[in-house]
């Protein structure tokens, strides 16, 4: 039984709305000079020169200029990310290496021009570079080049020559800045030109960029850097750091046994605790797409591996770029990868630093945030990090206090499931023995202490040493839990229990406000969108969220009286039935799917009898194992129209993006355990 990339799922009426409107919001943020973003302000006006700007064929091709670009660029663009206006289709989003970056495609003679005044202590923030899937030998240079017009004495401020020859990959890409303080108040003209070294009149355009490398503009950037000493009254800097696969008891900060999670613990004391959280999905494609949009996967439609968000859907990033917020992200790949529509918005989205592969993902993902972030200590930014490392294979690095967690006559120090259960994990509901179960855990024990030993206390550390931590608003959260024999089987992505969907959760706000309180209301990762916003000052788009904000959470007052939904939808991995969970306290319904033809002959041994309708009260069985389902008619009777409802909703499918999965990717899922 082979894995299928399913297009059979779920959807929303709702959603149909939405895609109609489009990403262009009015913001209602605090007042702050916001920076000017070049790609996002481009019109045809500003577009001077560009062999792109005709649909005329180049000489001796058959190809239409505004189609030859693509056909340079078949493996790196991810997706034209404006939803509005893109003249000559300019905008791509290129991923170069580990990065992936907005671009402006810019071959020579290209030539933008934008009339606007320099904001005062403003710094020009850019980069520029080459791309060619086929380089030839000898390699020509391509000069870029920026000016000022409409300024006394001579208006260049930065030119640079690049080729590729003697470089190993398909790219070359130089990062810049330049301080423009000199020109602050002044109306000027920024022109950013490229041109072909040492080339005067008629040439094949298209012939050139082929032999020479394709030309681009990375996102320009004129940034305002903030005032020494007005932080404390400027809209707070953003960092949201997702752990991936880490169930919330597991944390000493939760009462765990063990200290997994000192660090998390110091952060929660400036912080706001929150001890019932919980993730829209069992794994983590659509729980990433929840937590980064607001909405349930029904409505964001990012269920499947061969699915991506809406172009429409506005992500928390699009929403605090268009608010004058710096955005960037490091992450981990696999489902984070970039073509699921999850680097929108962002200006720097790597994919790599936190990636399943490394032995030490979350040290990677400080190292490049801390990089990034002493660029940033004057800026007004959102900056989102995401590692693997809790998630198996279970082989951290040695540090000293590994043996906290597992000692001598502990068979495995270091483990991948799939060694244990197989390839495709066909024994996925074996029992393992109390020894190899214990050791199994102390396993992955180590991987949470190494997250907070690695990534969450330095990162606290590199904010105050930056003076960055005081006005910071951090949120540490994960995307779901991983079960360790609790209901028969190990992993995640295959039910609905808490081991794999409540998750830990603490948000330590500016100026380390209401420092200390617990918060024991249900909530959800989907309320982080609107609560980043509302604690911003940026007001929501048109559109609206699924989520709430926990603002008045923070205060001690109380939510309305609320639902909260997690899903599975069928043949997500491995043909697994649909589920569907509904919370309200103090029970929670789980709607179980029928099983597929052929589901439980594949695993030996095989999985339990399917148990159409599950019902627990959580506050006198929050290890959810005595089915009230039968006992419980009232209850039932309330809660599973409001499963029923959102299996039919999600069903429809409306709106959804089909993507190509393609071997690259499919590794990176096959190594996380997702494909057979």
């Amino acid at each position: 039984m082979s894995h299928r990339f399913s297009n059979v799922g779920l959807r929303l009426p709702l959603l149909a709305p939405l895609l109609a409107l489009p990403l262009l919001f009015a913001f209602g943020c605090k007042r702050a000079e916001a920076p000017f973003l070049f790609i996002d302000r481009l019109t045809e006006e500003n577009v001077a020169a560009s062999p792109l700007k005709t649909a005329s064929p180049p000489a001796d091709s058959k190809a239409t200029g505004r189609e030859w670009p693509e056909s340079m660029l078949t493996t790196a663009v991810v997706l034209d990310t404006s939803f509005g206006k893109n003249p000559w289709s300019l905008e791509k989003t290129l991923v170069l290496g580990p990065d992936v970056f907005p671009v402006l495609l810019a071959p020579p003679p290209t030539e933008f021009r934008y009339r606007l005044k320099i904001p005062l202590r403003s710094v020009l923030r850019f980069g520029c570079g080459l791309y060619a899937e086929n380089k030839q030998d000898g390699a020509e240079d391509t000069v870029f080049e920026i000016k000022l017009e409409d300024v006394p004495g001579p208006g260049r401020i930065f030119e640079e020559s690049i080729n590729l020859d003697k470089v190993q990959s398909l790219h070359r890409v130089v990062l810049r800045e330049v301080d423009l303080s000199a020109w602050a108040g002044k109306t000027v003209t920024i022109v950013f030109q490229t041109r072909a070294a040492g080339f005067s009149g008629p040439k094949d355009l298209r012939a050139f960029s082929q032999e020479n490398g394709l030309a681009f503009w990375i996102d320009p950037l004129l940034v305002p850097r903030r005032e020494a000493g007005k932080a404390a009254d400027a809209p707070p800097n953003i960092i949201l750091i997702s752990i991936d696969t880490l169930r919330a008891d597991h944390l000493s900060l939760y009462g765990y046994r063990l200290p997994t999670s000192p660090a998390a613990e110091r952060l929660a004391g400036d912080g706001v605790l929150f001890t019932s959280c919980f993730s829209g999905a069992p794994y983590t494609l659509a729980s990433h797409a929840t937590m980064l949009t607001g909405l349930n996967p029904a409505r964001h439609q990012t269920l499947y591996m061969a699915d991506g968000i809406p172009p429409a859907v506005p992500t928390i990033a699009e929403i605090l770029r268009r608010a004058g917020y710096e955005t960037a992200a490091f992450t981990g790949g696999g489902q984070l990868n970039a073509k699921y529509g999850f680097a929108k918005g962002f200006g720097l989205y790597n994919e790599r630093a936190g990636g399943n592969q490394l032995l030490n993902s979350a040290a990677n993902v400080r190292r490049n945030a801390a990089l990034w972030l002493e660029a940033r200590k004057a800026s007004k930014f959102f900056l989102f990090l995401h590692a693997y490392q809790p998630h198996n294979p279970y082989r951290s690095p040695e540090f000293p206090e590994r043996a906290l967690f597992l000692r001598d006559d502990m068979p495995w120090k270091r483990v991948s499931l799939q060694d244990v259960l197989g390839i495709g994990f066909p024994h996925l509901f074996r029992s393992l023995t109390p020894r190899e179960r214990e050791n199994m855990t102390a396993l992955y024990d180590v991987e949470i202490r190494t997250v907070d030993r690695y990534l969450i206390g330095p990162l606290v550390e590199d904010l105050k040493r930056l003076g960055l931590y005081e006005n910071a608003l951090i949120i540490l959260a994960a995307d779901h839990g991983e079960e360790f024999f609790d209901h028969g089987a190990w992993e995640h992505g295959h039910t609905l229990y808490n081991e794999l969907i409540r998750v830990p959760l603490v948000i330590k706000l500016p100026r380390s406000r209401e420092a200390g309180r617990r918060v024991h209301e249900d909530v959800g990762l989907i309320d982080l969108v609107p609560t980043i916003l509302a604690e911003a000052g940026v007001a929501a788009p048109p559109s609206g969220f699924d989520g709430v904000s926990l603002c008045p959470l923070f205060k001690g007052e109380k939510l309305p009286g609320r639902m909260l939904t997690s899903f599975l939808p069928a043949g997500f991995v491995y043909d697994f039935p649909s589920r569907v969970a509904v919370l309200r306290r103090p029970y929670k319904l789980v709607l179980n799917g029928e099983f597929l033809p052929g589901f439980r002959e594949y695993f030996t041994p095989p999985p339990p009898e399917r148990i159409p309708i599950e019902l627990y009260d959580l506050a006198a069985d929050p290890m959810e194992k005595n089915n009230l389902a039968n006992r419980k008619a009232a209850v039932v009777r309330e809660l599973l129209p409001v499963a029923e409802a959102y299996l039919k909703a999600a069903m429809e499918r409306t709106g959804r993006r089909e993507l190509v999965v393609d071997k690259k990717l499919e590794e990176e899922l096959r190594s996380l355990g997702y494909l057979r």
